[in-house]
């Protein structure tokens, strides 16, 4: 059995299949328990840990808008988690079942006092959110987004792909974060906050003006995404071809995901994938 420059030999592999759809969510809609709206998820359903690699991907950009574009991996459940951050205390509040089970409209966006919001936090880098919002947010609100960096401070994420800083709710329905991950980002220690997981990447989105009524979510979809590309025109294509090569996924991703910053139904996705056998 040969081992490739990867370390996985190719007995492990299933055969390529061409996936060929229309992709009407933004990432995936959001909720984490569900695979209708990914591209490709293990014919075992295995839960994580899958292998996933791609010889080819393309995307028509349909929106009727300039979009932002990528591909990659869905993160399970098992390796994220998600809470409240309540700044005035600097406090994490763990509150990852909420933002895992769909059962209710229980997982809080943020409050209406100013610098409150929510923290994310993974032992692997992560870029983006789908976070699927049931009642939405009202006002006008400001917000940041902030990376975990040295041993207490938080850094501005200033290249995000797809998120509003001013002036922007949540709407109700799929929300997308998405952001070039940042060189310097680094596991969280204790100085980052009260209750934060240290040794996991944190990612913190606050409200520095606060909505007037808070926003809420069902569910929330954890990513790491690849080949991403601002400023897509409609009907245009972005096409990766990797030339008879291949490029491994996040190893522990379990279902492959498009993302198109602007939600459409005639929006057309191509990938040839395979994942471990």
């Amino acid at each position: 059995m040969n081992v490739n420059t990867h370390g996985y030999s190719d007995g492990e592999y299933g055969k390529w299949k061409l996936v060929d759809v229309a992709s009407p969510k933004i990432i995936d809609g959001g909720d984490p328990n569900s695979n209708t709206f990914v591209l490709y998820s293990h014919p075992r359903s295995e839960s994580g840990g899958i292998r996933l690699q791609i010889a080819y991907a393309r995307i028509q950009n349909r929106s009727g808008n300039v979009a932002s574009v990528g591909f990659g991996a869905r993160i399970p459940k098992l390796l994220w988690k998600a809470g409240l951050w309540t700044h005035a205390t600097t406090t994490w509040t763990n509150d990852t079942t909420d933002f895992q089970d769909a059962g209710a409209t229980d997982a809080a966006l943020e409050t209406t006092t100013i610098n409150d919001g929510f923290l994310v936090s993974s032992p692997i880098i992560f870029n983006g959110l789908a976070i699927n919002v049931a009642t939405a947010s009202v006002g006008t609100p400001a917000r940041t987004l902030e990376y975990s960096t040295g041993t207490s401070t938080w850094t501005t994420i200033t290249n995000a792909v797809s998120f509003s800083s001013a002036s922007a709710n949540y709407v109700v329905n799929e929300n997308a974060i998405v952001w070039a991950p940042p060189t310097d980002w680094v596991p969280m220690a204790g100085g980052h906050g009260t209750g934060v997981t240290v040794g996991e990447y944190g990612l913190r989105v606050r409200a520095t003006t606060a909505p007037t009524t808070a926003g809420v979510a069902t569910t929330m979809s954890v990513h790491r995404l690849h080949f991403l590309l601002s400023g897509l025109a409609d009907s245009n294509l972005y096409e990766i071809p990797l030339g008879g090569m291949y490029a491994p996924l996040e190893t522990n991703g379990e279902a492959l995901v498009a993302f198109c910053s602007i939600a459409a139904s005639q929006n057309m996705v191509a990938a040839l994938v395979r994942a471990r056998g």
